[in-house]
């Protein structure tokens, strides 16, 4: 559970001392995920065939509840463009069981890493 803390908080650090270099602006960014999400919502089975199937995997677990949530998420839309340059997907997951499940996760915002 450290390590997920810890690498939460190296990367809000990483997005707000490093402004995003050579990327799309916001509004020139091609959706990817339904209802014109930059990062994707996916439940627990799409998440389980994610895992499965990509190389490099950023899942942010959240809650909608939480305000902290909101503005990480903020963040990590900031850096998507950039991450997906070197081969990292993000997602989102709003559901407690799920992060509960795969990695014992009780408190939000959270940021798993998955190679």
């Amino acid at each position: 559970m450290r390590r997920l803390v810890w690498g939460l908080s190296a990367l809000l650090c990483f997005c707000l001392l490093v402004p995003a270099s050579g990327g799309r602006k916001k509004e020139d960014q091609t959706p990817i995920g339904e209802d014109g999400e930059v990062i994707p919502e996916v439940n627990g089975k799409k998440l389980d065939s994610l895992l499965e199937s990509e190389e490099y995997l950023a899942v942010f677990f959240y809650t909608k509840i939480c305000k902290t949530c909101d503005a990480v998420l903020t963040e990590l839309e900031r850096i998507n463009d950039d991450a997906e340059r070197f081969g990292v997907r993000f997602v989102k997951n709003g559901e407690r069981a799920v992060a509960k499940k795969l990695l014992g996760i009780t408190q939000f915002p959270a940021l798993a890493y998955y190679r």
